[in-house]
């Protein structure tokens, strides 16, 4: 009998060794993936806290260009009428340039009237 016995807690002890074999090596995979995670969980910080830091600067530039689109957005309309005023000064210009052509020949004609009449006076 004592022989069974020492069978079935061999038997036992085998299967309580097995259990402890499975936890420890669980245990080790476990605390290998801790350890290849760990160096991940640093980077991750790190930017995390990066990223903190640039942020404020991220919303300053982004101010900064919507108030340069803004300006680029006047200075267009500016921009166009500038050049509808100054196309408005070329018509003027075409104008009072045809309107000074027509007296100079008015005049050169009536400067030639005048010479015939004073011709026929005399």
């Amino acid at each position: 009998m004592y022989l069974n016995e020492l069978v079935k807690e061999l038997e036992h002890t085998m299967r309580v060794d097995a259990r402890e074999q499975l936890f420890c090596q669980t245990y080790l995979s476990y605390a290998d993936m801790l350890k290849r995670v760990d160096p991940l969980h640093e980077e991750l910080k790190d930017l995390e806290t990066k990223a903190e830091d640039t942020r404020p600067k991220g919303e300053e530039i982004t101010k900064i260009i919507a108030e340069l689109e803004a300006s680029i957005a006047k200075y267009k309309e500016e921009y166009a009428m500038l050049i509808s005023d100054a196309n408005v000064i070329k018509n003027n210009l075409s104008t009072v340039e045809k309107k000074v052509d027509r007296r100079k020949a008015l005049l050169t004609s009536l400067s030639g009237e005048r010479e015939n009449v004073l011709e026929h006076r005399e």
